[in-house]
């Protein structure tokens, strides 16, 4: 037997014993898919080709030595064949492997890609779902967290406007007597605020509720408050002059902010009747608010100017509220609960109960894993 048949013979006896372990090996990739990543997937299949290759190595040398003596081979031509053989199976099992981790990178890139969070908020007037937004990471593990706790199950929208938003987070709530004042208590942290300018307040979106500027410059968010935005439609003219408006007051606000910071110094000059000096400081503070004012000036784009116009918000808020999700079923339900008549505290009269919120979870079309918040896939069950 010379070294090309000894070969071939080795190949072959191979051929099914790969076969069988290619089946097994896609079989364990389906059945452990759900939250399997690239790279423990990577470092599986590496152990386990590694693993083959030594077990079959040991059970079969041994068969094939003796065969190979049979038939009068060499040992010297057992071993080419041996080596050529193994070669040619590490080889093969590189490509193919090669092309399953591509394969399957393509599917976990593919869920990545696809991936949104999206809870489900079950009130007593409804069902609304809601995405949660990736870029505001802390706002969305934070909200999720609460879900979990199930911090959020019977509490009520405590603030209601009509045209404008819904409001809830206060714990006291899921106890309140009837015309009690609600929204003062809350879950006793903040958050930094993950203001992003592509996210603005057109109808429909989730944003986290704060304390004023004069007491939280840094416009920190309330750890459980948030509101969805109802809104309004805004005219092309009216827009225009809604912005005036909103521009108006956030230069003032500003001012008075610098004005306030310099309350002793004002103090002073009045006691000392030195009118020049507060002038110079008057003009000063103006100077420094035309300057400033730019970094809070509201400056409608062109997307939200179609939003506005179109299917409503409320524009002033842009820019100072952190912007976390928005609804994408359920919209009816907002406009029911807005809709609510209220005292003289925006609290409706009639109690708009959360029942319960959760987080939802899919089957992933394109890697057949049980994932939670996946968007645009097959929703399984609630």
């Amino acid at each position: 037997m010379n070294t090309a048949t000894s070969f071939r013979l080795q190949l072959k006896e191979c051929r099914s014993a790969l076969t069988i372990y290619y089946i097994i090996i896609l079989l364990i990739f389906a059945i452990a898919s759900i939250g399997m990543s690239s790279d423990n997937s990577t470092s599986g299949l590496e152990a386990s080709t590694a693993w083959f290759l030594f077990v079959y190595g040991m059970n079969t040398f041994r068969a094939n030595f003796l065969f190979h003596l049979q038939f009068g081979s060499t040992r010297k031509t057992l071993f080419k064949g041996w080596l050529l053989s193994t070669g040619t199976i590490c080889l093969g099992m590189s490509l193919i492997n090669l092309i399953l981790l591509l394969v399957l990178s393509l599917l976990l890139g593919a869920c990545e890609r696809k991936k949104d969070t999206v809870i489900r908020m079950e009130t007593s007037l409804g069902n609304i779902r809601l995405k949660l937004y990736d870029e505001t990471v802390l706002h969305r593990d934070n909200i999720l967290k609460l879900i979990r706790e199930g911090y959020y199950n019977g509490m009520l929208f405590h603030r209601v406007i009509k045209d404008f938003m819904i409001q809830t987070g206060d714990p006291d709530s899921k106890s309140a007597r009837p015309g009690m004042v609600l929204g003062a208590n809350d879950i006793g942290y903040t958050l930094k605020a993950e203001i992003v300018p592509k996210y603005f307040h057109k109808r429909g979106v989730l944003a986290a509720a704060r304390e004023a500027d004069n007491i939280n410059p840094e416009r920190s968010s309330s750890g459980s408050h948030f509101y969805i935005v109802q809104g309004r439609i805004f005219t092309p003219d009216i827009i225009d002059e809604e912005i005036e408006k909103i521009n108006n007051k956030r230069y003032t606000a500003l001012f008075n902010r610098l004005q306030q910071a310099c309350e002793g110094e004002i103090l002073k000059y009045q006691l000392a009747n030195d009118y020049e000096k507060l002038m110079q400081l008057n003009e000063k503070l103006s100077d420094t608010t035309r300057l400033l004012f730019d970094q809070v000036k509201l400056k409608l784009t062109g997307e939200q100017r179609a939003a506005y116009t179109t299917i409503g918000g409320s524009p002033h808020l842009d820019g100072e509220y952190t912007v976390f999700g928005e609804v994408i079923e359920g919209m009816e339900i907002v406009d029911s609960i807005a809709e609510q008549e209220t005292d003289d505290n925006c609290r409706p009269l009639r109690d708009v109960v959360i029942l319960k919120i959760e987080e939802e979870r899919f089957v992933c079309s394109y890697c057949c894993a049980y994932r939670p918040c996946h968007t645009g896939l097959k929703n399984i069950n609630w």
